[in-house]
């Protein structure tokens, strides 16, 4: 039930019943909104940040680094292969390839952490996935578009 109480969780709900609706905001609120949401996606990067836990990321490295390295390439070869299996090809598999390959996003930090998971975990997931993926996204669409 605390989920149903998150912010997050009851923004995206609210954000798709709006949308579903094609309610149209006003422009200085849409405008506050889109400033609010820019600053959160910083304020989520530096909350994960600080949340790392060097000891952890060192005893737990081998699990989290494979674990990344699963979600950074096998997620992407899994949607490739699926999207060619239904004959997608061109931009749209490029657009695929890059959605799968990114890495785990920020808020998963926020969420662990306000519903009792393994935040550590997470913020350290996300730091070391944002790093690889700096190599496996351009390495990525090097395969695929040669």
């Amino acid at each position: 039930m605390a989920l149903f109480k998150n912010p997050i969780v009851i923004a995206c709900i609210g954000g798709l019943a709006l949308a579903g609706a094609s309610v149209t905001l006003p422009r200085l609120l849409d405008d506050s909104l889109r400033i609010l949401g820019d600053a959160a996606l910083a304020l989520g990067l530096l909350s994960a940040g600080a949340g790392v836990d060097l000891s952890a990321l060192k005893r737990a490295g081998s699990r989290t680094l494979t674990w990344s390295l699963v979600r950074l390439l096998g997620l992407p070869a899994f949607a490739v292969g699926f999207c060619l299996l239904l004959g997608v090809t061109g931009t749209p598999l490029v657009i695929a390839l890059i959605c799968a390959a990114t890495p785990t996003a920020t808020s998963s930090y926020i969420l662990a952490k306000e519903l009792g998971g393994d935040a550590a975990l997470s913020a350290n997931l996300i730091a070391v996935e944002t790093v690889l993926a700096m190599v496996t996204i351009p390495t990525l669409y090097l395969l695929l578009t040669l």
